[in-house]
């Protein structure tokens, strides 16, 4: 077993998300650490590009363009949906920033960001809601398996 990450290995690590301001999007430290492969779709490739060669007890700090990132903001992604087609009940709770599960044809579910309201219509964001954004990575490698 080595100690160094490489791709197909699986890692064990605590993993901070945050925006280049400092505020914390999401994380792992204090909490239960994440564990996956790389290279199996769990984490974005970007930041695993960047796991790639660190040892076990390595800790690091990446400053991450949205495009290795989350992606860039994708204006088609943006829909005006009518009122009418959320359940009458939904559509009077709505509020801006809100995050609703949408369900494809396909039957996957996907989130969309509400960003605006009006009476008859609802504009709903499809990006990640870090999308366009650039990306500060913090990373504690804790295991390296294969």
């Amino acid at each position: 077993m080595s100690d160094v990450v490489e791709a197909g290995a699986q890692v064990t690590l605590h993993l901070r998300i945050a925006l280049e301001s400092g505020a914390v999007a999401e994380e792992s430290f204090g909490k239960e650490p994440l564990t996956f492969t790389i290279g199996d779709g769990t984490m974005i490739e970007g930041l695993e590009k960047l796991l790639i060669g660190l040892k076990v007890g390595e800790q690091a700090n990446f400053l991450v363009a949205p495009r290795d990132a989350f992606g860039m903001h994708d204006p088609d992604k943006v829909h005006l949906m009518e009122r009418t087609e959320f359940p009458l009940a939904m559509s009077e709770q709505l509020q801006p920033g809100q995050l609703v599960a949408f369900h494809t044809p396909a039957g996957d579910e996907m989130l969309g960001m509400i960003k605006e309201l009006t009476i008859d219509r609802v504009e709903v964001d499809f990006n990640h809601p870090l999308a366009g954004r650039t990306i500060r990575f913090e990373v504690e490698i804790l295991k390296v398996g294969s």
